[in-house]
């Protein structure tokens, strides 16, 4: 079965997903959704305190992004708005599916790297041999629109709350997890297995242990995955 790979493409760690999801050796549909449309919905977002937003942007993202060989830099806009690029992956994948991942990589790397607005969409579209004004209009288009509304209300209804998330048979896999297994073969196996188990058993809970210092445990999870070869 396929992978359904949710993403928002204003996410540092859905870029960094994104960038590395080939070494899945299974099919993955890519569903690009709006995280606003997930916060509105609860009422809440996941960097609204300060410190927080600036260690996710200035430590945390550039770090994972580094190990996978990316020089991430954070947008002067950030963050943006990703219902552009999200349109226009569905305008797109209307007409080729192919392109259409083709254009959602080539739409993060311009964000993500260079940058650019995701309201940029029609350059990256054009990127991968498609027509800025046909883009254009395609992102207006009503059944565009209703296509990004339904995958939103569906990914909710799914439970999807995070960027990236992993749908794999059906198991959800969010984030920091997703990340850690995506070089792994542990999608293919039960939470009970390889790295999941280390994460579960042994680190989650020393998250409550206060005689634990923060770096024991980034360094227990540098462990665990080095040795389960997910980097």
């Amino acid at each position: 079965m396929a992978v359904d790979f949710y993403f928002d493409f204003a996410s540092p760690y859905g870029f960094i997903a994104a960038m590395q999801i080939d070494a899945i050796d299974r099919p993955v549909q890519w569903r690009p959704f709006l995280l606003g449309a997930v916060y509105e919905t609860f009422g809440q977002s996941p960097l609204e305190h300060p410190l927080k937003r600036k260690y996710v942007m200035e430590v945390d993202a550039p770090c994972m992004a580094r190990r996978t060989g990316l020089d991430l830099k954070v947008p002067a806009g950030f963050p943006e708005h990703a219902l552009p690029p999200s349109r226009a992956f569905y305008w797109i994948e209307q007409h080729d599916p192919a392109k259409a991942v083709a254009f959602a990589k080539a739409a993060y790397r311009k964000y993500w790297l260079e940058g650019c607005a995701t309201s940029d969409a029609a350059d990256a579209a054009a990127s991968v041999s498609f027509d800025r004004d046909a883009i254009l209009a395609g992102m207006q288009d009503a059944g565009t629109k209703s296509r990004l509304i339904h995958e939103n209300e569906d990914a909710i209804r799914k439970g999807v709350f995070g960027s990236p998330f992993f749908l794999v048979d059906g198991e959800p896999f969010w984030e920091a997890i997703a990340s850690l297994c995506l070089r792994s073969d542990n999608f293919h196996k039960p939470h009970s297995s390889g790295l999941i188990d280390t994460i579960i058993l042994e680190i989650l809970p020393s998250w409550t242990n206060p005689r634990l210092s923060p770096r024991w445990l980034h360094w227990r999870i540098s462990i665990a995955c080095a040795s389960f070869a997910c980097w």
